[in-house]
Order: C-alpha cells, then structure tokens, then sequence
C-alpha cells in the first residue's frame, strides 16, 4: 500500500510539471511577447535577453512582418552581460505575427553576409 501511494505522489508531481507552454515564449531564445496572450486592444511588447553591447538598429513592422535587427562589433571582445530590453510594437490587428531577428556583426562588414544569428518566428494576437 506504502508503495502504491509513492506511486501516485510521483505520477502527480510528474502531471504537475508538464506545463503547457506557451507559444509567445521562446525560452531558447530568450524572446517573450507580452502580454502572453494579447488581443487586438493590448499595447504589444517584446522583452528580449540580450548583450549590454547590442545595438538596435531596426524593427520595422509591415503587415503581418517584424523585421528585428540588432548590431555589435566582436572585434571589440567586449564580455557579453545581460540585459532584459524592452521594445514597444504598439497596437496590432488580429492576427498571426512573423518575426524576422538578425544579429549583425559590424566588424565584418566587408563580408557578404554580416549576419551572425537569424531567428524567425510567430506569435498570435486574438
């Protein structure tokens, strides 16, 4: 009986921490869109984990498209601290959201691809 209950505390625990994820957090990327669940009347946000050196350079919305740049120099060798920014998208319509991240690397502008880090998602507003 004693090992019957042990059972059942773990299989509750084990229930208990498969939490449904969201789909505006990308917890490898360190990226959220806030409010978590936005609609149409919200003012849209995201909070990104980013390097204290980072630039923003663009964020530019066109229809359903974000495009998110940041830039730094690496040549610099600066050590990479974090930091939370938070950048306003303001109000959008309904709808599902594309978002474009790139991280341009400006020492190597002479390359044909600066681009060092591209993400690209989605996020849905109600």
């Amino acid at each position: 009986m004693k090992n019957l209950n042990y059972l059942l505390i773990i299989l509750a625990i084990s229930v208990m921490s498969c939490a449904k994820t969201d789909d505006n957090v990308d917890n490898d990327f360190n990226f959220e869109i806030i409010p978590l669940n936005p609609t149409s009347n919200d003012e849209i946000k995201i909070v990104h984990s980013v390097c204290n050196y980072e630039v923003l350079k663009k964020l530019e919305i066109n229809n359903f498209s974000i495009i998110y740049q940041r830039e730094f120099n690496s040549s610099m060798k600066q050590p990479c601290i974090i930091k939370n920014d938070t950048l306003v998208l303001g109000i959008l319509q309904a709808g599902t959201y594309t978002y474009t991240y790139e991280l341009i690397d400006i020492s190597s502008r002479t390359l044909s691809d600066p681009i060092s880090f591209t993400k690209t998602g989605t996020f849905k507003i109600n």
